[in-house]
């Protein structure tokens, strides 16, 4: 996956990974985001990852603790582990960004798996039911709202119906 980009056929959707886990023993994760539409993850939290966004053109919505920035260009945002946190897409145009998951964990399947969400649905569709428990599995924190205890059996189902996506990165 190493100079891996992701992009839809229309151009309204595209992740460049810039540092890949494998090229650090899992350290970190950079990417670089270009999107035309993008509604962003619900509201969420890592038990040990740090989360962080800089802007390069356009703007993101960051909310952090509860309370919303609006992100420029030039200016970035953090998300320190356990600190509830989204993103999504702020105003008309492109908005392009730098991603960087501290450490990587398994940022890079998630990123592909919503890469396959977008090619199916769009940049700003909604993941379906067995792909939000797909999702879940492999998103390394808790979405605020459902108790842990139901998102971790469906964290447990998510990882099953995951395996392919493991074994492609084992073969990348």
């Amino acid at each position: 996956m190493k100079d891996l980009v992701l992009s839809l056929p229309d151009g309204g959707y595209e992740v460049r990974f810039l540092e890949r886990g494998a090229d650090n023993n899992g350290r970190r994760l950079a990417t670089e985001w270009s999107v035309d539409a993008y509604s962003g993850p619900p509201v969420h939290w890592h038990p040990v990852m740090r989360e962080s966004w800089e802007v390069l053109d356009g703007s993101l919505a960051v909310t952090i603790d509860g309370i919303e920035h609006r992100v420029s260009a030039g200016e970035s945002a953090v998300a320190e582990p356990g600190v509830r946190h989204s993103f999504r897409k702020d105003g008309p145009g492109v908005v392009r960004w730098r991603q960087t998951n501290e450490p990587a964990l398994d940022h890079e399947l998630l990123f592909l798996l919503d890469y396959e969400r977008a090619r199916r649905r769009g940049a700003d569709g909604a993941p379906g039911p067995v792909e939000s428990i797909r999702i879940l599995a492999l998103m390394d924190g808790y979405v605020v709202g459902p108790p842990i205890w139901v998102q971790r059996i469906l964290i447990g189902i998510g990882n099953l119906l995951n395996r392919g996506l493991r074994n492609r990165r084992a073969d990348s």
